[in-house]
């Protein structure tokens, strides 16, 4: 016989039991499969950022996402628009909805983007108006301004259809995502162009500050 087999370890008789984990392990994967079985998630298995971060605070979550956030619809009654606008509003965040918070936040917001169109197509506001933007988005909207003042002056097509027609408002969609953050998408238009705007504010002491404000077709 070659030297070379002497060393070989034989097969495993017929008769022997055959299994890919050591029956020492076995007893570990069977419960493994029974607590896969039972739906259950392992800690630090599967697990979104808002679980495992709750995890790590030892405690469940403050909100279950199996049920549906809670959420508000109506429609804003006012003269500045002479319509009724339907808005929906919808809270990222537990607790209570309270009707009366989301109907004036989303007056808010429609008030406030029809605001930020005005002063972005030359319009003098009131320094309350003004005030209720934060530094950088009232710079970048002077800018903004800037050039498009440029344009309607070269255009008078274009002063005709963003400078005199008037705005529209037709949707708001909002959501509370924390108790310090409000942010709505309102549709809208200025003479027979759509317009879709985004807004983001901030509570800041007492009142709230729009620091994102962005529109476009």
């Amino acid at each position: 016989m070659d030297d070379s087999c002497e060393n070989d370890v034989p097969p495993p008789e017929a008769n022997e039991p055959f299994s890919e984990v050591p029956p020492s392990d076995q007893g570990s994967a069977a419960n493994a499969k029974r607590a896969d079985k039972s739906g259950k998630k392992r800690e630090g298995e599967n697990l979104t950022e808002w679980e495992r971060i709750s995890l790590e605070l030892g405690r469940k979550p403050v909100f279950d996402y199996d049920k549906t956030l809670p959420s508000y619809d109506g429609f804003l009654n006012s003269d500045l628009f002479g319509r009724k606008i339907p808005f929906h509003y919808i809270q990222i965040m537990p607790g209570p909805c309270d009707a009366e918070f989301a109907y004036s936040m989303n007056m808010f917001a429609a008030q406030l983007i029809c605001n930020v169109v005005d002063i972005f197509r030359g319009r003098q506001k009131e320094a309350r108006v003004e005030r209720v933007l934060s530094e950088a988005c009232m710079r970048k909207l002077r800018n903004a301004s800037a050039q498009i003042a440029a344009q309607m002056k070269k255009d008078v097509r274009i002063y005709a259809q963003l400078g005199l027609l008037p705005i529209t408002v037709y949707y708001v969609d909002s959501w509370l995502v924390s108790p310090t953050c409000f942010e709505s998408t309102v549709l809208m238009g200025i003479g027979g162009r759509r317009l879709c705007s985004n807004l983001k504010c901030v509570l800041k002491g007492s009142a709230w500050k729009c620091e994102v404000a962005d529109f476009g077709v």
